[in-house]
């Protein structure tokens, strides 16, 4: 099984998060959301369960990940939402979104 190619790596501000913007070796494109604890020095754990959906193009796995993961609207204030162009969003929405994606995977 060949490796994902990892096409940007975003840390958060305190550099505890990361989400990792990933090109399969079928073309097709992902994401996925980690973390790590300073006092655990086993590195990084997925937290986000992402890794399994698809995208076709990086341009798509920004925008829906800009959506899923609440603290990349501070990394990426730059990038317009991509369904509110010039809105922030409700971080407490967010969050809800996130809990359901995880619950219906």
């Amino acid at each position: 099984m060949a490796k994902n190619r990892v096409l940007k790596s975003i840390n958060s501000d305190g550099a505890d998060r990361c989400v990792d913007v990933f090109v399969r070796a079928d073309g097709t494109y992902g994401f996925e959301e980690y973390r790590r604890d300073a006092e655990d020095g086993r590195g990084w754990f997925p937290v986000g369960f992402y890794d399994g959906l698809v995208f076709d193009s990086e341009k798509a796995v920004l925008a829906e990940a800009r959506l899923r993961v609440c603290w990349l609207e501070g990394q990426w204030a730059s990038y317009p939402h991509p369904r509110h162009p010039g809105e922030s969003r409700d971080p407490g929405r967010c969050r809800a979104a996130a809990l359901v994606v995880r619950d219906d995977g």
